[in-house]
């Protein structure tokens, strides 16, 4: 409902290391707001290696499948 406020959080234990927090704030009956926060720890040899496009490419990859992953868990509770 209006008001209610929940948090997660969460580290990787393998992959690309990260860890983050998701709140979800009842706006309305029928909307939650939800803020999302991402810290990522790159090596530096696999920036140096990568360079700062195959980095940006490697962290959005990395993002949209943990976003993904989060989102079958919230919606079956399995993950």
């Amino acid at each position: 409902g209006p008001g209610a406020v929940r948090r997660m959080g969460w580290a990787t234990v393998e992959g690309l290391p990260n860890r983050g927090t998701v709140t979800f704030e009842g706006a309305s009956e029928e909307e939650t707001a939800i803020q999302l926060e991402i810290e990522h720890s790159l090596p530096p040899a696999l920036v140096a290696a990568m360079g700062s496009e195959g980095m940006e490419g490697l962290v959005q990859a990395t993002l949209r499948h943990t976003l993904q992953l989060f989102k079958e868990y919230a919606e079956t509770g399995e993950g």
